[in-house]
């Protein structure tokens, strides 16, 4: 399931990037949090697959304008059928019945009526006075009263006082409406007055709408202090615009109000996302995720392979490493701008690390030599110093510097120091590969194997150094245990846990004629690798057309293998493509969670399930039997006389087409677009790629396009892709 963060215009740049920090240091464990904007509101269908929706601070005028009364109507439909949504300051005036913000002042008055009407109440504003768009001036840190009985904490227990210090800067109080049959009020705004008693203003609002739930909140509940001491005043919430010394010196003012009940709003904050019946991460590793995402520590990957290797291409890529010592020779060139991201910075012929900087623009060699020493960007200190990742080399105990003389000699060498490894072993991979290479041939896939146990993204790191990929051989794989930026299709991302074995590789392919099928074919060698091992010929897991692996789950309410609604995701599979002296270079990026019973279930959950007297399998074996599978699938594949295909697993099943789908993602020639079409799938049409489906009243064909249909068997039908 997704949590999706609205980013389009309107939301602050500073807001959006204190929310999703609060959304990934909370949820992230067991949600994918994705930014979305008006178009994929109105045009994608998004809701099925998410939990919570969330409008962070801006200005809510933009949201109205860009989303319009039909992404609105979205938005309403989704929390009403049983969605949840989480409005932020301008979120909350956008779900409110009625904005009145700043009347009677010239140029700030925003009043009307809002159609998302989640909360009778109307949003009014700015609870604090001087506001200002784009400053800091009229910020301030408020006390909001938590009402304990609302939302079952004993605060006795986890808070030293029931009053928190919140960032404000222009959100409203409410004006609760007496007909709020549904609603109830969460914390309260302290207002000082001359008295001794304190005005009392309603703060943060629950409201039950349909079978759904909507949180509305005036204060910036999701502001860190911490994040701002850590990271600067960027990461402000209005660090969208030109801000100025004051802006900072009044920001400053506020953090030690703030950071003196930053405990207790970390735990109001979680209990606030349990009421919408989340599942939040771990309370012990909240710092753990949250440094992480703020820090971002990559560590020191190795090289290794099979010696039987062929030492053409290895000696090709260590003289390429040797070639392109100068950083200015590895960023790619963007319309005149130098351009890094996640690139390779070589400082001499060994030595190498991955380049994580956003803003590379006109910055020199000397500049980043200088930011490299001094960053937090390599966890080991000595090798943060050296700028070195290690590569290790058969029968060679000489001093490094004397590998240059030995090009013409080396081999990957088949073991790495195993003092750092804790997740995944590539020594012990090597030797899968070569029990399997005994029964099944020699094998050239999936050697050089190229591993970091943290490491940004394996697909981005080969896809955008295009030097380096097309030096690459066919095979090459990377393998991260854990990736920072994981990557999936689209706009997708893949929620990179320990336990998730996730690879990218190199495939060098000529005919352009069948390069369509290849992602197809890479998700039935994942399949058949898994159902190839012994014991487990019946594992229950299959492919989703075109490119996601589910299983069944053991703690289905029913145990029917043939009701597809008991699967679950388990993997999915990105392909990339380049093509570079007459043939496709592809990167072709997997995910498999072996180990790991979250976010939804594991390969070794099945495994205890199904084949019990089979031991726990390790992401080692499944990577090695997985390339075994797919070389013996692709060679067949690269036969003139095979036909791609022709007994899919999908085959024969009946699905629905949408209205919609037909008429914008089918290629058929009928006047029937405005109706369901009932049709059975028959297969992959072998000239195109296409999913291949036939009307059960019409016999009419139809060919359903990868980019715009999902087969979605879960719920038997072809919906667009989000």
């Amino acid at each position: 399931m997704n949590v999706l963060l609205y980013t389009g215009n309107g939301a602050a740049k500073g807001a959006i990037y204190h929310t999703s920090l609060m959304l990934k240091s909370l949820l992230s464990k067991n949600y994918d949090i994705m930014e979305v904007d008006a178009n994929t509101i109105i045009n994608e269908p998004w809701q099925s697959t998410t939990a919570l929706l969330v409008f962070p601070g801006g200005r809510d005028l933009p949201y109205l304008n860009d989303l319009s009364q039909k992404g609105q109507n979205y938005i309403r439909e989704y929390v009403k059928t049983g969605g949840n949504y989480l409005g932020i300051c301008a979120g909350a005036y956008f779900g409110s019945s009625r904005c009145e913000f700043e009347i009677n002042r010239p140029h700030y008055e925003v009043v009307g009526e809002r159609d998302l009407s989640f909360s009778k109440s109307v949003a009014k504003g700015s609870v604090t006075a001087n506001f200002v768009y784009g400053s800091e001036s009229g910020s301030k840190a408020m006390a909001v009263q938590i009402d304990k009985n609302m939302l079952g904490l004993d605060l006795n227990e986890q808070f030293s006082s029931e009053i928190i210090n919140l960032y404000v800067n222009g959100g409203p109080y409410f004006e609760y409406s007496s007909e709020a049959k549904n609603e109830r009020i969460l914390a309260y705004y302290l207002i000082p007055t001359p008295n001794s008693e304190p005005k009392r203003l309603p703060a943060i609002i629950e409201s039950n709408f349909g079978k759904g739930k909507a949180i509305l909140s005036g204060p910036h509940l999701e502001y860190s202090p911490n994040v701002i001491t850590q990271t600067g005043y960027r990461s402000s919430l209005n660090s969208n615009t030109s801000s100025t010394l004051s802006d900072h010196v009044h920001l400053l003012t506020l953090l030690p109000s703030l950071i003196s009940t930053e405990k207790s709003r970390l735990i109001f904050l979680r209990s606030i996302l349990s009421l919408f019946s989340l599942k939040l991460n771990p309370e012990e590793v909240f710092d753990e995720v949250l440094n992480e995402k703020l820090f971002p520590k990559i560590t020191a990957m190795s090289l290794t392979g099979l010696s039987s290797y062929g030492d053409t291409d290895v000696k090709n890529l260590l003289s390429y490493l040797n070639e392109n010592s100068q950083l200015s020779q590895i960023f790619e060139n963007n319309e005149g701008k130098t351009k890094a991201t996640e690139c390779l910075f070589f400082q001499d012929e060994f030595k190498f690390l991955f380049l994580n900087k956003s803003n590379a623009n006109n910055i020199t060699e000397s500049e980043i030599n200088t930011t490299l020493k001094n960053s937090n960007l390599i966890n080991d200190e000595e090798l943060r110093n050296n700028l070195l990742i290690k590569i290790y080399y058969e029968n060679f105990t000489g001093d490094e510097n004397e590998l240059n003389n030995k090009l013409d000699n080396a081999k990957i060498s088949e073991k790495v120091d195993e003092k750092s490894l804790t997740h995944f072993n590539p020594n012990y991979y090597i030797e899968k590969l070569k029990n399997l290479q005994k029964t099944s041939g020699k094998i050239s896939f999936g050697t050089p194997i190229l591993y970091g146990e943290v490491v940004g993204s394996t697909q981005t790191l080969l896809e955008k150094n295009f030097k380096l990929l097309r030096n690459l051989n066919d095979g090459f794989v990377c393998v991260g245990s854990h990736q920072i930026a994981g990557r999936g299709r689209g706009r997708n991302s893949w929620i990179s846990q320990t336990g998730c074995l996730q690879f990218s590789f190199v495939l060098k392919h000529e005919n352009a004629g069948s390069v369509i099928f290849i992602q197809y074919l890479v998700g039935l060698a994942l399949v058949e690798s898994l159902k190839a091992m012994k014991g487990m010929e019946d594992l229950p897991v299959r492919l989703k057309w075109p490119n996601d692996i589910y299983a069944f789950s053991p703690l289905a309410p029913n145990k029917n293998l043939t009701d597809l609604r008991n699967y679950k995701k388990i993997g999915g599979i990105l392909v990339n493509s380049n093509f570079i002296d007459g043939k496709f270079i592809l990167v072709i990026g997997l995910g498999l969670n072996v180990n790991n019973p979250e976010p939804t279930l594991s390969v070794n959950d099945l495994r205890k399930w199904f084949c019990p007297d089979i031991f726990p399998l390790s992401q080692e074996e499944v990577l090695a039997n997985f390339f075994c599978k797919f070389e013996e699938i692709y060679r067949v594949f690269n036969k003139p006389d095979f036909p791609p295909f022709a007994n899919m697993e999908l085959s024969n099943q009946i699905v629905t087409l949408s209205a919609d789908s037909i008429r914008e993602n089918a290629i058929l020639y009928t006047n029937k677009i405005n109706q369901e079409v009932k049709v059975k799938i028959t297969g992959i049409e072998s000239s195109t790629g296409l999913l291949k489906a036939v009307g059960l009243n019409d016999n009419q064909t139809y060919l359903l396009q990868p980019d715009g249909n999902s087969f979605d068997f879960l719920q038997g039908l072809i919906k667009r892709k989000a």
